[in-house]
């Protein structure tokens, strides 16, 4: 019995740290898609800019629902 527990410990300790990488990353990508949002329609960054900044917007939105 005793090693179950440690078992389900580790695997409990595993998925934590997963789930703190996954969170970390999503934050990460939040901020860089807000960056380049900010931007804006900049014709000197993006070769086309309009769709872009639609495209970046659209992922901004999307990314709301995600974790």
């Amino acid at each position: 019995m005793e090693f179950d527990k440690t078992k389900n410990k580790a695997t409990i300790y595993l998925r934590y740290n997963r789930y703190k990488k996954f969170k970390n990353k999503i934050e990460e990508l939040k901020d860089l898609i807000d960056e380049l949002t900010n931007l804006g329609e900049d014709y000197s960054i993006f070769q086309n800019a309009k769709i872009s900044h639609k495209k970046l917007k659209s992922i901004k939105k999307d990314l709301k629902y995600i974790g």
